[in-house]
């Protein structure tokens, strides 16, 4: 972005100096065209010169108008390709965010048997106890996992942008 910046200031400053160069022409009253200008003429030299002045000038504005193009371009080509990633890591996210929740509620309803279990407990055998506890235990691992997941997914999506800060800022 600073390179368009500088681009544009100096494309300022080169339409500047044309603009200065044709009032000095118009103020010394002599004609655009360098047909009524002898070849010896001070004058007809000098506005030469100043024609050939605004040719490279209007050169290297056109170099830099082509140059801020294709800044914009790659800019635009970037800014795409940021927000491609950004809608996919969205998705990511909001899929995990569901399955998360799915297992959220498994967990809840393991839980409750787990408690229905353990208050019948006297009537119900201890295999059916232990089992229902395993269950309860791996479903906890899950969450656990699908949570650690989670923010692992978040901190990969929080690294580009935190470099790309750092970059900018250096």
């Amino acid at each position: 972005m600073s390179e368009i910046t500088e681009l544009e200031r100096r494309l300022t400053a080169a339409m500047e100096r044309i603009g200065q160069g044709l009032e000095g022409l118009s103020e010394r009253g002599t004609p655009p065209a360098g047909a009524d200008a002898a070849p010896g003429d001070a004058e007809g030299e000098d506005a030469a010169k100043l024609r050939q002045d605004l040719e490279d000038e209007r050169l290297v504005t056109a170099q830099l108008e082509e140059r801020i193009k294709a800044l914009h371009r790659k800019h635009d080509e970037r800014v795409a390709a940021l927000e491609d990633e950004l809608s996919k890591t969205r998705k990511a996210l909001k899929e995990m965010g569901q399955a998360l929740e799915k297992l959220k509620k498994s967990e809840d309803l393991l839980q409750k048997d787990a408690q229905a279990l353990r208050a019948a407990g006297a009537d119900v055998a201890g295999e059916m106890i232990n089992a229902s506890l395993s269950a309860e235990l791996d479903t906890l691992r899950a969450a656990r996992a699908a949570e650690k997941s989670e923010a692992q997914a978040i901190m990969a999506a929080l690294e580009p942008l935190l470099t790309s800060e750092a970059k900018e800022e250096k």
